[in-house]
């Protein structure tokens, strides 16, 4: 029995490893395999509040190189960017008979591939992002005093919407802030479409469905936490 019993104490011993770490010795290396690294980020992207979005997006980590992205969230407004430079806002400069838009809730999705090329550690770093948006605007307009003949019709209205697609190859670069908050913040360049309701200012009870494209600019930023 005795012998048994130093036996299991010596298997005891011999099974644990304790482990000195030197202040001094800066040729300490890290075991990675055992490090825990965060695999989920989850961001606000409060920069699209200017196209009328208020979207979330969520990151996984597939390896080092590659994150999968999605995002979604409602469309509360207009989109303000495009309406600047619409045929439509020219025309309400023009003829002054926009009396009223009274906006519905639409939809925003995305999805984008980030690559870091030199890698990333807990998603800091640069990434390059093949991205989709699609983009829902839902709105009723009312308008009045058309041609501002002398004896206006009533003031009419009409349910709208825009749809628009964006295929955009965006560049970027994620950083966690010394509040532990990841800051993210980006720019791109690629190609929209729009179909949108068009009302016919010669005979306003008609109203056409158009559609154009062009290229496209996008800038933003988001806020956001990874676990």
């Amino acid at each position: 029995m005795l012998i048994l019993f130093f036996a299991v104490l010596s298997s005891q011993i011999t099974a644990q490893t304790v482990t000195v770490y030197d202040t001094f010795d800066a040729t300490r290396t890290v075991d990675t395999k055992n490090t825990k690294s965060d695999h989920n980020n989850l961001q606000w992207n409060y920069s699209l509040l200017t196209r009328g979005a208020f979207v979330f997006t969520y990151e996984r980590k597939i390896n080092n190189y590659l994150g999968l992205e999605a995002g979604a969230g409602p469309t509360l407004y207009y989109d303000f960017f495009y309406y600047l430079f619409s045929e439509e806002f020219q025309n309400s400069l023009e003829w002054g008979d926009i009396e009223k838009n009274e906006y519905k809730p639409g939809l925003f999705l995305s999805a984008a591939a980030k690559i870091y090329p030199k890698q990333m550690v807990d998603f800091e770093g640069f990434y390059a992002a093949p991205t989709f948006r699609y983009r829902t605007y839902n709105y009723t307009t009312t308008f009045s005093d058309w041609d501002y003949r002398p004896f206006a019709d009533p003031p009419r209205s009409y349910n709208r919407s825009l749809k628009t697609t964006d295929a955009v190859f965006i560049v970027g670069y994620q950083w966690e802030s010394w509040w532990e908050v990841m800051i993210n913040s980006y720019f791109g360049f690629g190609w929209t479409t729009r179909s949108y309701d068009r009302i016919d200012r010669v005979s306003p009870t008609t109203m056409t469905r158009v559609t154009d494209s062009g290229p496209l600019f996008v800038i933003g930023a988001s806020l956001g936490f990874t676990f």
